[in-house]
């Protein structure tokens, strides 16, 4: 018996989402001449897995079913309209940073990009009251330096570096 529909339906759809992403990031082509086995195409495979293995899960802990316990009556607790438009509003100007971001790294390269794009998330993600501009720096710049290395150190990995500081 199927305890939450709704888990179950999210379940399978990424389960098969990220099926599509693992077979779509075989065809993701290495760095001609790289002796290592850690490629562009590692992460995409590494997180499909994960998606699959974790859907897969939630697919299999719907159909537990433990007797004698009665079913609790839910609680329903209507949130306000402003805290949807707030959530909503949210989301859509994450989703314009993204695209912002992706829009810059060819110009500005990826460290001045990905700089730029945590701080202003942080910002649209913050609770209106807890906004600190001089922490949220103090994260995003060592958080870009620390991905960076690990791309182009750790994985050997070539990131953007923009028309800017392409000298």
């Amino acid at each position: 018996m199927i305890k939450n529909k709704g888990n179950f339906i999210s379940g399978v759809v990424i389960f098969f989402v990220a099926g599509f992403m693992f077979f779509f990031s075989l065809g993701i082509k290495s760095v001609a001449g790289m002796t290592i086995a850690i490629g562009s195409d590692l992460l995409p495979k590494v997180v499909a897995i994960l998606l699959m293995c974790f859907s897969a899960i939630l697919v299999v802990t719907n159909f537990t079913f433990k007797k004698n316990i009665e079913p609790q009556p839910e609680v329903v607790i209507a949130p306000s309209k402003q805290a949807n438009i707030s959530q909503v509003k949210a989301v859509l100007i994450s989703i314009a940073l993204i695209t912002v971001y992706i829009a810059m790294m060819e110009f500005f390269g990826f460290i001045i990009s990905t700089m730029l794009y945590l701080f202003a998330q942080f910002i649209v993600l913050a609770p209106k009251k807890k906004v600190r501009y001089i922490g949220f720096l103090a994260i995003a710049i060592p958080a870009t330096f620390i991905i960076y290395f690990i791309f182009v150190r750790g994985f050997s990995l070539m990131l953007p570096r923009g028309l800017v500081f392409n000298f």
